[in-house]
């Protein structure tokens, strides 16, 4: 996600650059990169549970109790860390637009990628305080600042969920094509169940038969 936010500031505001830098073997390379450091992370938390024969006495989360202080902060941190440089990202997008509209004086289309670019920051927004939410708890529990129920585990850890369910409605809300394509998948959804009723009735009337 980081570095998807990079590209994509590269690619608004230095469109020559972005061709230079960002070709099919860069972007190969940044994959390879990716792998590399997600294997070194989970390294990284194997060996910081070495020696570590702590008993888990809640089934509030797996990290925090098998993993050493340090991994289970990142790790929590890092979660946050991803949404939030995707938000600054689109942040910086939005400004630049809406300078270089108001320099330009451009109508129309230009302004419609800045209402985009502003519905994507306030989505990235939603994503960065509902993942931060179980974050917080786990972080605090960690440290042992608060000792947190199961019913605000339980809550906090379903915002995890309710993010593409933000997502999904906020696409369907400001998104006409998005629209499009939710009501042809239930049309086709609708006539594919109400053709099988029919298979059915047909198949129960021929073996009445």
């Amino acid at each position: 996600m980081v570095i998807m936010s990079a590209e994509r500031i590269v690619a608004i505001l230095k469109p020559v650059l972005y061709k230079y830098y960002f070709n099919f073997k860069t972007k190969i390379l940044l994959v390879l990169v990716i792998v590399i450091v997600q294997i070194a992370i989970l390294i990284w938390a194997g060996l910081s549970a070495i020696d570590n024969y702590q008993m888990t006495s809640t089934q509030h989360c797996a990290i925090i109790s098998s993993t050493g202080k340090a991994f289970a902060t990142f790790h929590f941190v890092f979660d946050v860390f991803g949404y939030f440089i995707s938000f600054i990202s689109l942040s910086i997008l939005y400004v630049y637009e809406k300078i270089h509209n108001k320099n330009s004086n451009k109508q129309g289309g230009s302004h419609k990628i800045e209402q985009h670019i502003l519905i994507y920051m306030i989505i990235s927004l939603f994503d960065v305080i509902l993942c931060a939410m179980p974050s917080v708890v786990m972080i605090g529990s960690l440290w042992q600042l608060f000792i947190p129920g199961d019913i605000l585990v339980s809550l906090t850890y379903a915002t995890t969920g309710l993010m593409s369910l933000v997502h999904t409605i906020m696409n369907y809300i400001f998104f006409s094509d998005y629209q499009k394509q939710v009501k042809l998948i239930v049309n086709y959804m609708i006539r594919g169940h109400w053709f099988s009723i029919k298979t059915r009735v047909s198949n129960i009337h021929v073996q009445a038969r």
